[in-house]
């Protein structure tokens, strides 16, 4: 219920046509059946097919429309997904942050943490850093990596979580949310037929609640670990 209060119910719904406006009516009705449904989704393992299509809408940016580079597109998916997603997306950060297995370092999608705090801390490092006798030297490592979501390794993010101890059914349940995605692009009332998206998931899945938060939590935090001998050090990624 909590979920589904908090959503905004002013935009637009997936494929399948559901509104969020009817979800957040009829919330009281459907919360006991959409939890047996997601309790019998993570026994069998298996993330429903329906909730795995995804209607992308191009929006221009800027430039000539001709050119497709200048359309941003946004991924429209069933609410019902994006529900389950939420609550999958809580429990991991919830057990990762429990058992301290997100760095104190890394700042990204973390809650009342924010890149004002990165910014206020650097900026006090730097300040300190030339106030010390003798000054000290800061540097700073700034890096923009095009398409970044849609780069990731899918085998090495769940090779990742398994790691860190999330395995079992909502391990299986994860490669099954990752496995099998289907898109088509929307525009002026006209839609394409679905097509099978192999690679680059995340290009187009900019609404996945776990892979865009939950992406950077994980691989970000291996950064502090593989340099642990450069102190202090802090990771932010939006």
């Amino acid at each position: 219920m909590k979920i589904i209060n908090g959503l905004d119910a002013n935009k637009a719904h997936g494929y399948d046509g559901i509104s969020i406006k009817m979800v957040k009516i009829c919330s009281r009705a459907i919360a006991k059946p959409l939890c047996i449904i997601f309790k019998n989704c993570l026994n069998e393992r298996i993330f429903p097919n329906i909730w795995k299509k995804t209607n992308v809408v191009p929006i221009h940016k800027k430039g000539d429309k001709r050119i497709i580079s200048n359309y941003r597109p946004i991924s429209l998916l069933p609410i019902f997904g994006k529900i389950f997603e939420r609550i999958i997306y809580n429990r991991c950060f919830e057990f990762l942050m429990s058992n301290s297995l997100i760095n104190t370092s890394q700042s990204g999608f973390i809650p009342r943490d924010s890149c004002i705090n990165q910014l206020l801390s650097i900026t006090h490092n730097i300040y300190s850093a030339f106030d010390a006798n003798p000054t000290l030297e800061v540097k700073g490592v700034f890096l923009d990596i095009s398409m970044a979501f849609g780069r990731v390794l899918h085998d090495g993010l769940i090779y990742r979580l398994n790691r860190e101890g999330i395995n079992g059914n909502l391990k299986s349940l994860l490669e099954s949310f990752l496995s099998d995605r289907y898109q088509r692009v929307v525009l002026n009332g006209q839609s394409s037929d679905f097509q099978f998206s192999e690679t680059k998931f995340e290009k187009w899945r900019k609404k996945c609640f776990f892979g865009y938060h939950f992406v950077p939590k994980t691989y970000h935090d291996d950064i502090k670990k593989n340099y642990n001998h450069i102190k202090p050090k802090y990771l932010f990624c939006f």
